[in-house]
């Protein structure tokens, strides 16, 4: 398993890639799912881990057959995947969520990274199948893609779900989910978070900006949304992915960064200036 970075959500759910090596934990993953969820995912009722041939599952490349999923506390919460033909244009995608952790955003969460690994390889829309009845897979489609029509195709429901070649500004409540799950800003409460998020400004950054430089003074709080940021260390380059924060010690401190950080690919930050990181800085302590 490789953990890319925080997504956003109030129970600490981590972002992370599936590999080969993974058999155990998609076992343990399939028993936290319930018959309807099952169903739901593989439209057959399977009873055991077998069935769902997971060697099938498991078979990723990393950029035909990719899969990303949920962790907490080092256990799969959710599962989005996707599957192309080499080259094509379209890939086949699925995604299944635990049942304690459905209606809380990891489905969005997991579809919006995975659109966004599908597009660095070339995939510009997904096809989705479901059936007729799951309105929440319906929805969760919607969201991603507003202009989606579905059509029935021999009883069940199929859309064509295009991937955005930029991913619009996100709403108060993903914000805050997002905002929520950052370390530096755990001290404070629902009602004092809320307040704050007009402080932040969402920005989006091209790939090759320096967003810091080593030894410069650090001059805004960063919150990254979308995309990643390469950072550059003695010790061999970071990655900054969706949910990393930077610059809230150096800020605090007046200080300078201790690294470069340049954006790797295209990226959506929330960023906070010095006057309104005062404001934060009394409430955080």
């Amino acid at each position: 398993m490789v953990a890319l970075a925080d997504i956003g959500m109030e129970e600490g759910i981590v972002l992370g890639r599936l590999e080969g090596g993974d058999g155990e934990l998609l076992r343990r993953f399939f028993g936290r799912l319930s018959p309807q969820s099952i169903y739901r995912r593989f439209f057959s009722p399977l009873a055991r881990p077998e069935q769902a041939h997971p060697e099938l599952l498991l078979d990723l490349d990393g950029c035909n057959r990719v899969a990303l999923v949920g962790l907490h506390r080092g256990e799969i919460v959710g599962v989005a995947r996707y599957h192309r033909e080499p080259g094509a244009g379209s890939a086949e995608v699925a995604v299944v969520i635990a049942d304690e952790y459905q209606g809380r955003g990891l489905g969005s969460r997991l579809l919006r990274a995975l659109g966004e690994k599908a597009r660095e390889a070339g995939v510009d829309h997904f096809t989705v199948t479901t059936q007729w009845d799951n309105r929440a897979a319906k929805g969760l489609i919607k969201a991603f893609d507003p202009d989606v029509r579905f059509r029935f195709d021999d009883g069940v429901v199929k859309a064509d779900v295009a991937i955005p070649a930029a991913w619009p500004a996100l709403n108060a409540r993903e914000k805050f989910r997002l905002l929520r799950s950052v370390g530096d800003l755990a001290a404070l409460g629902d009602d004092d978070l809320r307040r704050l998020l007009p402080s932040f400004d969402e920005t989006e950054v091209e790939p090759g900006t320096v967003v810091e430089a080593a030894g410069r003074p650090v001059r805004q709080y960063l919150v990254v949304a979308s995309g990643n940021l390469s950072e550059l260390r003695p010790d061999g380059p970071g990655c900054l992915g969706p949910g990393a924060a930077r610059g809230f010690a150096a800020m605090a401190s007046r200080g300078v960064s201790p690294t470069t950080l340049v954006v790797e690919r295209p990226a959506r930050l929330l960023v906070m200036g010095r006057s309104q990181f005062r404001a934060l800085r009394s409430l955080a302590g």
